[in-house]
């Protein structure tokens, strides 16, 4: 798999190995204190890659969509509803989707072997059973349900440290310094130069860059779709999704970090990756709704929009 990415830039500081157990203490209270729960990519994230496959959604498939959302008076919205199986993942009810967030990767390991990787609860796995239940005849409310659920999912599983390792919480243990041009210190105290772990900067910090809102920053990506790689990432099987998070992982998010420090430029490319997981994850997204929603009957088979 080869990753083409124009060179962009920020600092990231990772202390070296020899340095992270004497500085876990006093990092762990700045990221209580200065760093929000983790929620694979941020609400803004999973807003962004909904809205994307909503508009690549056919117009039937969009009515659809409206009508499960409307039914149930949890959602205002389709954005909306895919963050909400954050808000309920410590409900007891929902205690087996907690795995379906994530996958962990056997360490050493060249690619996802979901045989190996996924034995139980997954990511893929949760794609998989949300959308057979999205396209089967249940109450209003669980299929509801079933499509926040699917599509945050597919959020999650694009999020490369959603695909990760266990030893490590999908970088949530690995403690990073990073300066970046969204990190406004609102503390006479503080510099520049805050304490976070590597899952939350790729969550929602890079995210976090620039000055667009989430909504205008979902419509440009859109737009910025080419169509030729619109069809190849619709036609692509759920494995290569968790295998391409998996590549950036290794070859780009550890090595990363690992250099200890990133100048303000270089960030600029982990801005570009995360970009294009956004994009593929609403592409794909609106392509499973497309194929689903007709399974279930709830419209004419036809193509996504391109």
């Amino acid at each position: 798999m080869n990753y083409n990415y124009k060179s962009r830039k920020c600092n990231l500081y990772v202390a070296p190995p020899s340095r992270r157990r004497s500085l876990l203490p006093a990092l762990g209270f700045a990221l209580a204190t200065l760093c929000p729960p983790v929620a694979a990519w941020g609400p803004d994230g999973h807003r962004i890659v909904c809205r994307i496959a909503y508009g690549e959604l056919t117009p039937v498939t969009r009515r659809a969509v409206d009508r499960i959302i409307e039914g149930d008076a949890r959602f205002g919205d389709f954005p909306e509803s895919c963050n909400w199986p954050d808000q309920v993942r410590k409900a007891p009810r929902f205690a087996e989707e907690r795995r379906r967030h994530y996958l962990n990767v056997a360490p050493g390991s060249s690619s996802v072997d979901p045989s190996r990787d996924c034995p139980g609860r997954c990511v893929l796995e949760g794609i998989r059973f949300h959308a057979e239940r999205l396209g089967t005849d249940v109450g209003p409310g669980t299929r509801a349900e079933a499509l926040a659920f699917l599509a945050h999912y597919v959020g999650d599983v694009h999020q490369p440290l959603h695909v990760a390792f266990r030893r490590d919480m999908g970088g949530n243990k690995v403690p990073t310094r990073y300066r970046g041009r969204s990190d406004a210190c609102r503390s006479a105290r503080c510099d520049d130069r805050r304490a976070y772990d590597l899952h939350w900067l790729w969550d929602s910090v890079l995210i976090g860059e620039g000055d667009e809102s989430w909504k205008p920053r979902a419509d440009r990506l859109r737009r910025a779709i080419d169509p030729q790689e619109r069809r190849r990432w619709s036609a692509a099987p759920m494995e290569d999704w968790a295998d391409e998070s998996y590549r950036i992982v290794v070859e780009r998010v550890y090595p990363s970090a690992d250099d200890g420090e990133i100048s303000r430029e270089e960030s600029e490319e982990l801005i570009l990756i995360v970009e294009r997981r956004l994009q593929q994850a609403g592409v794909r997204l609106a392509a499973t709704l497309e194929r689903r929603l007709a399974a279930a009957g709830d419209r004419e088979p036809t193509t996504a929009a391109e």
